[in-house]
């Protein structure tokens, strides 16, 4: 019978030093007692925590179409400044139905995020294997229209971001996103003319 009872009290000690995954799941969802002292699942909380963030962060995450890094430009005045190099996504963005287009530096500023309106275009040059596009751009917050450019390691890399760019135009499209509900609009303030009640 102490043996019986030393296998038990093992088996209990292994079952909370590190539980079933999917037994643990319903006990985490409040089904235990509150009874039960903290001190037994020590360690376990803080991988509970870690799970929900974990949860919370799936919860954001946006589907990536396309990755690729890019040397990026963006238009100044009338000149193409180089930006340095990073990574350029093509992401499709659930809330909107739409695709966007994001690019972050290196050194990890985000000088790209807009959508792909129906009216966007996008221009291939193979020969320099880049790609050009004048998008209503959202990275500053406001809406600013912004000339970019992409230059690719090869003409394929090119083609394919060239490819998703005009899926994300046919999204745009059947979603109805359009430039014209991005732009900012002046507040038009109405004139009133004619007599007050004051006037002689």
């Amino acid at each position: 019978a102490k043996e019986f009872k030393d296998k038990i009290d093992e088996c209990q000690k292994n079952l909370i030093e590190n539980p079933p995954t999917v037994l643990a799941e319903p006990q985490q969802s409040g089904t235990t007692s509150q009874e039960s002292p903290e001190e037994e699942h020590g360690s376990d909380d803080k991988d509970d925590d870690e799970e929900e963030d974990d949860d919370d962060e799936y919860d954001d995450v946006e589907e990536i179409l396309l990755e690729k890094r890019v040397t990026f430009q963006m238009m100044e005045g009338n000149q193409w400044q180089n930006k340095g190099t990073g990574v350029l996504r093509v992401i499709y963005d659930d809330d909107v139905n739409a695709n966007k287009v994001t690019f972050t530096t290196d050194k990890k500023e985000d000088l790209c995020n807009h959508l792909i309106a129906m009216e966007s275009i996008i221009n291939l040059d193979k020969s320099k294997h880049f790609c050009e596009w004048h998008p209503i751009d959202f990275a500053t917050d406001e809406p600013i229209r912004r000339g970019f450019r992409a230059v690719f390691s090869s003409v394929p890399a090119a083609e394919e971001f060239y490819k998703s760019f005009q899926q994300g135009r046919t999204l745009a499209r059947d979603s109805e996103i359009s430039e014209r509900d991005m732009e900012p609009r002046e507040l038009l303030v109405p004139e009133v003319h004619g007599r007050g009640a004051n006037d002689d």
